[in-house]
C-alpha cells in the first residue's frame, strides 16, 4: 500500500515538463514492466496503459498516474527513463531549480500540463435569473486535465501554453457601491464568493492571479495591466470584471461607467504588443443594477 501521494517538488518537475514528455516519452512495455517491478504500478493500470494504441495517449494515461502513486514513484520512473535509453527526459526532469530560473529569463518557459479551460460571458438582465454563490456555502474548485483524446485531437490548432505562470490574471469585482454617488446599485449580495472561485481556479490553472475590489471606473481604468512589462514572458492572460452593468459596460462604485470596448482596445496588438498572437480571455459578469 502507498505511503502518500508524490512529493510536491516531483510533482512540480512532472508538471512542469508534462507537454514534452507526452511529446516525447516512449511507453513501451520494458518501461511499464520496470514500474510494476517498483510496485509504482499495479496489474490492472499496466493494462490499461499498453491498451492505448499510441504512445502519445499510454504517456498522457501514465502522467495522470503517477503523482498519486506514492513518494517513490517519481525517483522510479527517472529510472525507467535510464533503463529505456530515454536519458535526456530524465536529464530534463531532474534539472536543477536555479537552471530553469536562468532558461526562463531568456523567455523559453517550461512546458505545463495542458488543461481545457471554458470560457464564459455572463451579462444578465434585469428579466433573467440572476445566479450567484451563497456566501456561506463551500468553496471547491477542481481543476481536472482534458480527456487525452481532446487534447491530441486539438493540440496542433491550440495556442502556445508553455510558460509558467501561463500568463497573469486580474479579477476586478465591486461588490459595495457608493450610496450617495449610486444609490440605485445594490451591494452584490455574494460577490466576495465569486470573486475568491476565480482567483482559486487561476491559481489552480497556473496563473499569477490579483484580485481587486470595490473600485471606482477611473480606479478600474488604472488597474487594467495591459501595460506590464512582464507579459512578455507568458503566454496568455486574463481578464475578470464583476460588477453592475449595462450593455457594453460595467459600472464602478462611484456609479460612472467603464466602457468594455476601452478595455477591449487596450489589449488589441496596437495597444499590448507584448500580448500579440496571444489568447486574452476576458469574463465579464454584469449585473442590471437595481
Amino acid at each position: 500500500m502507498l505511503e502518500c501521494g508524490m512529493l510536491d517538488r516531483d510533482r512540480q518537475a512532472l508538471r512542469r515538463r508534462s507537454a514534452v514528455l507526452c511529446k516525447q516519452l516512449v511507453v513501451d512495455e520494458l518501461l511499464i514492466q520496470s514500474l510494476l517491478a517498483d510496485d509504482i504500478l499495479t496489474e490492472s493500470m499496466a493494462e490499461e496503459i499498453l491498451a492505448d494504441q499510441t504512445s502519445q495517449k499510454r504517456s498522457w494515461r501514465l502522467l495522470l498516474l503517477l503523482p498519486k502513486r506514492g513518494p517513490r514513484a517519481f525517483s522510479s520512473f527517472c529510472s525507467a527513463l535510464r533503463e529505456t535509453q530515454q536519458q535526456h527526459l530524465c536529464d530534463l526532469l531532474t534539472q536543477s531549480p536555479e537552471r530553469e530560473t536562468q532558461v526562463d529569463l531568456t523567455g523559453d518557459f517550461t512546458s505545463m500540463l495542458c488543461v481545457c479551460v471554458c470560457v464564459c460571458v455572463f451579462v444578465f438582465s434585469a428579466d433573467s435569473m440572476e445566479f450567484s454563490l451563497d456566501a456561506d456555502s463551500p468553496i471547491t474548485t477542481p481543476v481536472l486535465p482534458c480527456a487525452p483524446d481532446f487534447y491530441l485531437s486539438h493540440c496542433q490548432q491550440s495556442y502556445r501554453m508553455t510558460s509558467s505562470p501561463r500568463g497573469f490574471a486580474l479579477v476586478i469585482s465591486n461588490v459595495t457601491f457608493d450610496s450617495h454617488a449610486a444609490p440605485e446599485l445594490d451591494p452584490r449580495k455574494g460577490g466576495e464568493v465569486d470573486d475568491e472561485v476565480l482567483r482559486k481556479v487561476f491559481t489552480e490553472l497556473d496563473y499569477l492571479v490579483a484580485v481587486h475590489r470595490d473600485l471606482t471606473a477611473q480606479f478600474m481604468e488604472e488597474n487594467l495591466f495591459c501595460r506590464r512589462p512582464e507579459h512578455r514572458t507568458v503566454d496568455s492572460c486574463v481578464v475578470c470584471l464583476l460588477s453592475h452593468g449595462v450593455d457594453g459596460a460595467v459600472y464602478g462604485t462611484d456609479g460612472q461607467l467603464l466602457q468594455l470596448d476601452w478595455v477591449f482596445e487596450a489589449f488589441d496588438n496596437a495597444h499590448c504588443p507584448l500580448l500579440q498572437n496571444k489568447p486574452k480571455m476576458f469574463f465579464i459578469q454584469a449585473c442590471r443594477g437595481g
